[in-house]
């Protein structure tokens, strides 16, 4: 999420309070459509993201699921950084 509202920022594009990282994607798409290149990674952290943001009933995270999240999270830090840099 961060990653994404600092892109945001630096691109100068205001955004209302949010944490749906598709949304923040959509913002920033205004600006570099390259972004949607990862809308799957997007929407495999978003479904961590927002369901584990609140209090209540966790779902359950298999390994293989949570690799699969550190992969996307990183591929996501990588563009984000080579576009500010």
């Amino acid at each position: 999420e961060l990653l994404l509202k600092g892109f945001a920022v630096f691109l100068g594009i205001s955004f209302l309070k949010t944490h749906d990282l598709l949304e923040l994607a959509s913002l920033v798409s205004h600006k570099d459509q390259e972004i949607f290149s990862f809308r799957e990674e997007l929407k495999i952290l978003n479904r961590y993201y927002i369901e584990n943001r609140y209090p209540g009933d966790y779902p359950e995270v298999t390994w293989p699921e949570a690799e699969q999240a550190l992969v996307a999270a990183l591929r996501i830090k990588e563009f984000v950084l080579s576009k500010i840099k």
